[in-house]
């Protein structure tokens, strides 16, 4: 599983949190004691917040924003913690220590978010981060309390701008994922604003990484044809091997000829040898039956 399927949902995620935790009596019931006995200060804050958090998605059940929300919880743990340095563990293992400290002194056999946790490196969190914003911008493009201010049409040239600039990761498309989640965000960008009418330097339509790739595939093969081409033509203009090739072609021609015609010489001699065998073979046969 993989954070990009589920980013299109960061924002929404994003405010629900800031929501909860910024609730103390959401909050405030949750003791990190265990946790901070046992070195790691700094996590006491953040932790009352997740655990606060890890609550308010249990109560959610099997809601179909679970799974993001999880991730979300994921990303925003790596910014929070090993992006400024608070933190010399990694995600997935500060992921597990909060959910079973969680499990154990709050809701024994708690399931949530187990399914979604994940490392995140450094380039992911990058990825994940740029779509998150881009996103982001877009969400807020389509703010109706902004749809009729300057910042309405802003907000979407700047996603656009931000898209097109993405789109060169794409090149080599070497994470397929991450280039499919841009690809996502392209189609709903291009269905959503050619409806616009008010936005006039707002593209209309963003490219895909698909058709970037599509024309060095059509390209290569005019390519080495054009090269041969250009081989062959310099073979011919300046170097003698063209007559030499004829010469060669002309002299395997030339043994081809001699050989069939000697084998039409020895053809009629075979042929006339074995009516003849035929022959004697008849002529004693029948010599056989008189006597």
């Amino acid at each position: 599983m993989n954070n990009y399927n589920y980013v299109y949902s960061f924002p929404e995620c994003k405010a629900d949190f800031e929501q909860i935790t910024s609730d103390e009596g959401n909050t405030s019931i949750y003791s990190c004691n265990r946790i901070t006995k046992e070195g790691f200060d700094a996590y006491k804050h953040k932790c009352k917040k997740i655990f606060g958090y890890f609550n308010y998605l249990e109560g959610k059940g099997t809601s179909s924003s679970v799974p993001a929300c999880c991730k979300y919880l994921n990303y925003w743990l790596y910014d929070e913690l090993i992006n400024n340095k608070e933190s010399i563990y990694n995600t997935l293992s500060l992921f597990e220590s909060f959910l079973d400290t969680y499990e154990n002194d709050y809701n024994p056999g708690s399931e949530v978010c187990k399914r979604y946790m994940e490392d995140i490196n450094d380039n992911k969190y990058k990825q994940v981060n740029n779509l998150f914003d881009l996103y982001n911008l877009f969400n807020q493009f389509e703010d109706p309390s902004i749809l009729f201010t300057s910042d309405h049409c802003d907000k979407a040239k700047q996603s656009a701008d931000k898209y097109n600039t993405l789109l060169n990761e794409c090149q080599n498309v070497i994470n397929q994922d991450y280039c499919e989640t841009l690809d996502k965000f392209r189609i709903q960008y291009n269905q959503r604003v050619k409806l616009v009418n008010t936005c006039e330097q707002v593209p209309k339509y963003l490219p895909s990484y698909k058709s970037n790739n599509m024309a060095v595939t059509i390209l290569i093969p005019i390519i080495i044809t054009l090269a041969i081409s250009f081989i062959l033509f310099f073979l011919h203009k300046y170097t003698t091997f063209p007559s030499q090739l004829f010469l060669k072609i002309k002299k395997n021609a030339r043994i081809f000829d001699y050989q069939y015609e000697n084998a039409e010489n020895i053809l009629p001699i075979s042929q006339s040898f074995n009516r003849n065998s035929e022959k004697g073979a008849w002529n004693m046969a029948y010599h056989t039956g008189t006597w």
